[in-house]
């Protein structure tokens, strides 16, 4: 399916047109493709009032060959302005303890079709700009659940650990750090999370989350040199510049640094964190040279 571009736009209660209707069936959606289960999200708290929740909408026709067992598609139609979009996924931030807003949580959760088009990558910074600079929070989290079960076999458990760990370095590029793991802190026990006992009864499952996390002083310190450089730098002429060639070089090498600064080198050795940032696409980066991502709230 050739796309065309994903924008994004806020529920009815945050004065955007999404209602929470439609947000309920996003949330069997991502429910049913196993898109939930590395969050805290459930189809159950999806509707919940969050402190700001963008909804990621695919603009053309819903993919075709994505259909459920009854032959619909899984996707919800939505049209703004004359074009069809179609629901393909959310990310929200919010205060895990309402009395406490030094703490703020992000979540993010995209149907199969929205990855890997740089939409998630994207909703992320701009939750994390706006829970320091707007909100001035201490603390934001980013919990990423474990969701290995007891029926599932040992691949599937490993593959669940992987999925799990390429998740933390993702928020890794972001500027998280990872803090530890909490066992046992989640409990599922319904839709796709559901297992059950020998005697036939469903029963709960406790899930591990690992946990990541960003101070204020670990962003506004990740500010500082770009703020320097684009501010300072690019207005004073230094003393030895002479002319334009002098003034185009030191620019060259101003890009370079900043290259660097959003393109990190892995460290010699560590292979498979290498090889987990490459494949970091499939969730929330770049797909490829054929995407482009054109959100309309950028």
């Amino acid at each position: 399916m050739t796309h065309t571009h994903i924008v994004l736009e806020l529920r009815d209660k945050e004065g955007g047109e999404v209602l929470d209707s439609e947000l309920r069936l996003l949330g069997h959606q991502l429910n049913v493709t196993h898109s939930l289960d590395h969050t805290t999200l459930t189809p159950d708290n999806i509707t919940t009032q969050f402190e700001l929740t963008y909804i990621m909408l695919h603009r053309g026709t819903r993919p075709s060959e994505d259909l459920d067992h009854t032959g619909r598609h899984r996707y919800s139609s939505y049209f703004r302005s004359d074009f069809e979009y179609w629901i393909a996924g959310m990310c929200c931030l919010y205060f895990p303890t309402p009395r406490d807003r030094s703490i703020a949580e992000i979540v993010i959760a995209l149907l199969p079709e929205a990855r890997g088009k740089s939409v998630g990558r994207m909703v992320v910074q701009k939750l994390i700009e706006y829970a320091f600079d707007t909100l001035r929070v201490h603390r934001v989290i980013a919990p990423i659940v474990c969701p290995v079960r007891p029926d599932q076999s040992a691949d599937e458990k490993k593959q669940a650990m992987f999925e799990t760990k390429r998740l933390c370095h993702v928020f890794e590029r972001f500027g998280f750090t990872f803090e530890g793991v909490s066992r046992g802190i989640v409990k599922r026990d319904r839709g796709v999370h559901m297992t059950r006992s020998r005697d036939g009864k469903s029963t709960s499952v406790w899930h591990d989350v690992h946990r990541m996390s960003m101070l204020d002083i670990d962003y506004f310190s990740n500010q500082l040199p770009r703020l320097l450089s684009s501010c300072t730098l690019s207005e004073a002429k230094r003393p030895d510049e002479s002319g334009p060639w002098e003034s185009m070089e030191r620019r060259h090498k101003e890009e370079r640094g900043q290259l660097k600064e959003w393109c990190p080198t892995p460290a010699s050795g560590d292979a498979n964190k290498s090889q987990a940032v490459e494949d970091d696409d499939e969730y929330y980066d770049d797909g490829g040279s054929d995407s482009e991502d054109s959100g309309d709230s950028n």
